[in-house]
């Protein structure tokens, strides 16, 4: 609007006007309908549901340079593996029931949802699915907002992640500490909407 005003004053165009704005132009700039929030959980049991993307691909100090980030729909707690090599996700996700201390439980990862990336979308992924009877499901290509929850908290973490190098001064090479801060910070300040819990 402000860009229209400019044109407007300076007469730039000839029979401009900036007193309105159509709805034809509103629509046409609409990309999208929102996805409403839900309001209900729909998952009754931890490990039911984990969404699942990557973070950061810089060389630590631990020479260590890919992050897996777990998000555990039930309770909402996000969860890091920390990978040497991108491709290599099974162990760490065997152990991810193992570090919440939810194996006394009896818990087992049920479903897993991520993106289409090659890293998840393997013959090694597929089998460590099927000997640990996981479904694994995919989102929709070029629809980032059904795997949202795993995008909103990666966003989330680079945000806090840069913030606490800001203060800190620190090297980058310590991305792996920062981000494990800011992803126990998270766990702990969040509130889940529904439950009005935090993780």
């Amino acid at each position: 609007m402000s860009h229209l005003g400019k044109m407007v004053s300076k007469d730039l165009v000839i029979g401009l006007q900036n007193n309105k704005i159509c709805s034809t132009y509103k629509n046409g700039k609409q990309v999208k309908n929102y996805f409403k929030a839900k309001n209900i959980v729909s998952i009754q049991k931890p490990l039911e549901l984990i969404h699942m993307d990557y973070f950061f691909k810089t060389k630590s100090i631990r020479k260590i340079s890919h992050a897996l980030v777990l998000v555990m729909i039930f309770l909402d707690l996000l969860g890091l593996c920390f990978l040497l090599h991108k491709m290599k996700l099974s162990k760490p996700l065997k152990s991810f029931p193992r570090s919440y201390k939810m194996k006394k439980k009896d818990l087992k990862i049920k479903s897993l949802r991520s993106d289409h990336g090659e890293d998840f979308q393997n013959e090694s992924f597929d089998n460590f699915c099927e000997e640990n009877d996981i479904t694994h499901n995919f989102s929709a290509a070029k629809t980032p907002q059904q795997n949202g929850v795993v995008e909103r908290k990666n966003n989330f973490l680079k945000q806090l992640t840069r913030i606490m190098f800001n203060e800190s001064n620190l090297p980058k090479y310590f991305w792996i500490d920062v981000v494990s801060t800011a992803c126990y910070v998270s766990n702990k300040i969040l509130i889940r909407p529904v439950l009005k819990l935090t993780p």
